[in-house]
């Protein structure tokens, strides 16, 4: 299975740093340039976040993505200098 490309060879992708599958089995992926992007288990795009915008969920660079057994979801944002914890 593949997953979108880097922009510029016919991808959507901008700067992909970090990937971690989460317990459902969903692929995450941390792109410094384009935020969270979420794949379920066959490869398609389920959800994306982290860029744009003023909200709670920003990232401005986003490096790393992980997970702990309470559900809760760990993103660490270089840019911010910040790891943002998420539910």
């Amino acid at each position: 299975m593949s997953f979108e490309g880097i922009e510029g060879t016919g991808g959507t992708l901008g700067l992909p740093v970090s990937a971690k599958v989460d317990p459902s089995g969903n692929l995450w992926i941390a792109d410094s340039l384009k935020g969270v992007i979420i794949y379920d288990r066959d490869g398609k795009k389920a959800a994306a976040f982290g860029r744009g915008g003023a909200s709670f969920d920003r990232l401005d660079f986003p490096v790393d993505v992980d997970f702990g057994g309470d559900g809760m979801i760990y993103i660490v944002d270089k840019e911010r200098k910040s790891l943002r914890v998420f539910k």
